[in-house]
């Protein structure tokens, strides 16, 4: 299906995508340990370790309780443990490689972006212009370093698609090119379910194209595709309805216990898991009703101009936003030039060939949308999918330009300005960049994206045998799995096996990210016995607090 890409690809055009694919790389490298793994940027990646390294007996998170064929997940599938167990196998799990395998889905956006550009455009300077643009955008390269990167992955498998409706064909195109364009846009759902946003614009795509003898075939082809590759989203909702069957029987049961049984203990710890995973999942609540439209959709723009300037990243790894304090004129000065272009566009609208052009800049439009339905529950993340649309859109509005610099005999201007506009971005991209990785390699980090937390799970390493870690709180216990690969013992909870560690003159680890909740610990550890408590805080690289740890063991004179 995409074999004859390489093939047909002229020598320049291979450079220029490779030049792209390059730049992309040597930023992914740059720090490439940087900043500190926390939970949400290795979720649900951390399972694979679990997976190649099932011989320790480890406490599960709640929503993998019950192993299943797909571990369920009420919102995103879990490619991500599929695709990356051989990668994992190979190279271990480890910072550098989550980070490369995170970026391979990046280079495949790029890739299909490049051609999708030149298919749209038909000049592969564009392509070249748009996707190197893309490559060194920092909010582009940052995603692969935060949770951005579980909602990014799904865009590779939506521009397969869009690759197959952009493909350049005859008269009477092949039927099968809709049914794995579907197959596609289905895996992208099943990555996050926000893809279903791109749907109504891409069913009136695929009603614009399909050959008209055989449009309804084509439609259906289209539809059991997107069917097929959402198969494994159906096992996951299977997989959470045995969940919550299970769950209900459990508390029922459990009550049973507590009644009849004079091991109290266990049946109370069975019935508060059934109970908390039962309301994990009644909470969800997607669709706020406290909001109206237009305030959800200035929420909306507010969300989409964070995942633009990589504000949103900024603020999930420093706390801050805007270190260079020129991403949002940035971004508006391109939304200005996106604007004229499309103006541009509309005086030559009637040309079929641009009909593929309008119907691309319809997609973020249908997402915008439905996505803004969502207010609160939807975040910056969710909107980063519109990144790379808009360095595609970037070179469609440039494309009119041309065009219209033909129709006007204004074509050397057109053509100096754009690419003088198009060096400025490239440069002012390059510039941004510097200043993110410069604060990056300072920081390492901020509070739950401190590199502190890689340290911690390296020093865990070296004493897996004496001591058992504690993570009552959000944020450790999946970036500790995946950078211990699953063998150094840990609990979610002060209970029977902290105890047990400790009569076995084991240590115990606690860590928590507030000082405040020190004293609340200390004395959950005093009621289990021990005795010899000592407070440590882990510092950011600028010498602040990021965490704090709890050690205690049985006595006051450890043997």
């Amino acid at each position: 299906m995409f074999g004859h890409l390489i093939q047909h690809c002229k020598p320049s055009q291979k450079f220029l995508l490779g030049l792209i694919l390059s730049v992309f790389i040597i930023s992914v490298l740059r720090y490439i340990e940087l900043p500190g793994l926390y939970f949400d940027a290795v979720n649900p990646d951390y399972i694979a370790a679990k997976i190649l390294h099932p011989h320790l007996p480890q406490a599960w998170s709640l929503r993998n309780l019950i192993i299943a064929a797909f571990p369920p997940h009420p919102y995103h599938g879990l490619q991500h443990i599929y695709l990356s167990l051989p990668f994992y196998y190979l190279f271990g799990t480890n910072i550098v490689s989550l980070r490369l395998f995170q970026a391979l889905f990046g280079l495949g956006i790029l890739y299909f972006g490049y051609h999708i550009t030149q298919q749209l455009t038909r000049n592969h300077w564009f392509a070249f212009f748009a996707m190197l643009g893309l490559a060194t955008e920092i909010a582009f390269i940052a995603a692969f370093r935060t949770q951005f990167y579980i909602t990014m992955a799904g865009d590779f498998w939506l521009f397969a698609a869009i690759f197959l409706l952009t493909k350049p064909v005859a008269d009477n195109p092949p039927l099968k090119r809709f049914l794995w364009a579907g197959i596609f846009i289905g895996l992208s759902i099943y990555s996050y379910f926000i893809f279903l946003f791109f749907l109504p614009a891409l069913l009136l795509w695929v009603m614009q194209i399909s050959p008209k003898p055989n449009q309804l075939k084509a439609c259906i082809r289209w539809i059991i595709g997107i069917i097929i590759g959402l198969c494994p989203y159906t096992f996951n909702y299977i997989s959470i309805f045995l969940k919550l069957q299970i769950m209900t029987a459990a508390q029922h049961h459990a009550a049973v216990i507590v009644s009849k049984s004079q091991n109290i203990a266990a049946a109370n710890k069975l019935q508060a898991i059934s109970t908390q995973a039962m309301s994990s999942v009644n909470k969800l609540q997607a669709i706020p009703h406290h909001l109206n439209l237009i305030t959800n959709w200035k929420l909306g723009w507010q969300l989409v101009l964070l995942a633009l300037t990589n504000a949103g990243n900024e603020l999930l790894i420093f706390a801050k936003q805007n270190i260079l304090f020129l991403e949002e004129p940035k971004v508006f000065a391109l939304i200005i030039l996106l604007g004229l272009g499309l103006i541009a566009g509309g005086f030559n609208k009637k040309n079929p060939q641009n009909t593929n052009c309008w119907f691309f800049i319809l997609l973020p439009i249908s997402f915008f949308i439905f996505a803004a339905l969502f207010a609160t529950r939807l975040w910056a993340h969710h909107y980063s999918v519109l990144l790379p649309f808009f360095y595609i859109e970037l070179a469609i509005a440039s494309f009119f330009m041309w065009q219209l610099a033909y129709t006007i005999n204004f074509i050397n201007i057109v053509k100096r300005s754009l690419i003088v506009i198009a060096s400025l971005l490239i440069l002012l991209n390059l510039v941004q960049q510097q200043c993110f990785f410069t604060y990056l390699n300072a920081t390492g980090g901020v509070k739950k994206y401190s590199n502190a937390l890689n340290l911690m799970a390296e020093e865990a390493i070296g004493a897996k045998e004496n001591a058992l870690y504690i993570f009552p709180e959000w944020g450790f216990m999946a970036p500790f799995v995946f950078l211990t690969h699953n063998r150094v013992a840990y609990d979610l909870n002060l209970d029977q096996q902290a105890k047990h560690a400790l009569e076995q003159n084991k240590e115990l680890r606690l860590c928590f990210w507030d000082f405040k909740d020190v004293n609340q610990y200390e004395a959950s550890l005093q009621k289990l016995g021990a005795k010899n408590l000592k407070t440590i805080p882990y510092l950011q690289r600028n010498g602040d607090v990021a965490f704090y740890m709890i050690k205690a063991s049985h006595s006051l004179y450890k043997k």
